[in-house]
C-alpha cells in the first residue's frame, strides 16, 4: 500500500511527499522482512527510489550517498548482478551532479573509472546498443570534455579527449540507426563529437 501511494504521489508531481512515503515503506521493509539475498534487492530496489526522489528534490549529496550504498550493495551480492549497470549509471550521474558544480581531478577521476570498469560489463550483459550502455558511454565523454574545460591546466588531456573521440564517433553511427539522422539524440552525440574534436585541436595549438 505504501508503495503504491509513493508511485501515485510521484505521478502527481507531489516529489516531497512521495519521498517521505517511501522512506515510510523502506523502514518498514528493513523491521518486517527477514534478512536474504531476495530481500535486499527488494530493500536496494526501494532504495532506488529514494534516490531518484532525493536527486529531484535537489537533495544532490543524499542522493550520491544512497546511490553508493545501492551500488555497493549489489556489489556484495554478486558482481555480475543484472541490475549492476543501471546502479554504476544512477551513481555517476549523482557524482556529476549534471555538471552543477565543478569537480576537482578527484572526483573527475572516480566518476570515470567507475564507468570505464562497468561500461564494458553493461556492454557483455545487454549489448552495445542497450540505452544504459549509450548513456554509460556518452556520460563518460561529456565528463572528460567536461574535466578538460574546468582543468585546462592539468597533465596533457589527450589520451582522455581521444577515448572521448572515438566513443562519440560510435555513438553517433549508432544514433544514426537507431533513432535517425535528425533525432535528438543523434544530434546530441554530434555536438558533443564536435567539441571534443575542437578541444583536441586546441590543446594542439597551445590553446
Amino acid at each position: 500500500a505504501l508503495a503504491a501511494l509513493g508511485r501515485g504521489l510521484e505521478q502527481a508531481n507531489q516529489t516531497d511527499q512521495a519521498l517521505e512515503v517511501c522512506k515510510a515503506n523502506l523502514a518498514r521493509t528493513l523491521r518486517v522482512m527477514p534478512p536474504c539475498d531476495n530481500v535486499t534487492r527488494i530493500i536496494l530496489s526501494q532504495k532506488g527510489n529514494i534516490a531518484a526522489l532525493l536527486h529531484a528534490t535537489g537533495k544532490l549529496d543524499e542522493a550520491t550517498e544512497m546511490s553508493r550504498e545501492i551500488y555497493a550493495g549489489l556489489l556484495a551480492l554478486s558482481a555480475t548482478e543484472p541490475l549492476r549497470p543501471s546502479a554504476a549509471l544512477n551513481l555517476a550521474v549523482n557524482l556529476f551532479n549534471n555538471g552543477r558544480r565543478r569537480l576537482d581531478q578527484d572526483e573527475y577521476a572516480e566518476v570515470k573509472s567507475l564507468l570505464r570498469t562497468n561500461i564494458p560489463y553493461a556492454r557483455r550483459m545487454l549489448g552495445n546498443d542497450h540505452l544504459i550502455t549509450t548513456n554509460m558511454a556518452e556520460l563518460l565523454s561529456v565528463i572528460i570534455i567536461d574535466e578538460v574545460q574546468q582543468h585546462r591546466d592539468a597533465a596533457d588531456p589527450s589520451e582522455d579527449l581521444l577515448e572521448a573521440v572515438t566513443t562519440l564517433e560510435d555513438l553517433c553511427k549508432r544514433g544514426r540507426r537507431i533513432f535517425g539522422a535528425t533525432h535528438p539524440q543523434t544530434l546530441k552525440f554530434e555536438k558533443n563529437l564536435k567539441l571534443a574534436r575542437k578541444l583536441i585541436v586546441s590543446i594542439a595549438r597551445g590553446g
